[in-house]
């Protein structure tokens, strides 16, 4: 009878080179199948963001303007629509910014403007 070496590995116990690479190849397919979804669950994500951030800053340009037009002495239901002009891109309105009584004065009119392409929002005071 022949005696095994205590020094020989045991072939038996090893994974071959077959079945290593079946499983790689398995992995490598459900990755690729799952990278799909969450790269599009990523830019969902991204434009969700997005609008946020939109929200966030448009919120706050309404209370600025809101807190401007009662500086100015525009009640909400004050009756004064001619003093305010709204166009697509623009709002101006007339403060008595000094107290006077006439809104002719210089200064006394503030303009928002709005670039769609550069997306920002302009604010001019004065004539």
């Amino acid at each position: 009878m022949m005696k095994k070496r205590q020094g020989c590995l045991d072939y038996n116990s090893a994974y071959t080179l077959i079945e290593v690479m079946l499983v790689l190849a398995i992995v490598s397919v459900v990755l690729i199948s799952a990278q799909r979804p969450l790269l599009e669950f990523h830019r969902i994500a991204v434009l969700e963001q997005q609008k946020e951030v939109l929200r966030g800053d448009f919120q706050r340009f309404l209370l600025l303007l809101k807190s401007e037009l009662i500086q100015a002495g525009y009640a909400l239901s004050s009756g004064s629509e001619t003093a305010v002009e709204i166009s697509t891109h623009s709002l101006v309105f007339k403060a008595d910014r000094n107290r006077d009584g006439d809104v002719a004065d210089t200064r006394e009119k503030i303009a928002y403007r709005y670039d769609p392409e550069t997306k920002v929002l302009f604010r001019k005071s004065g004539n």
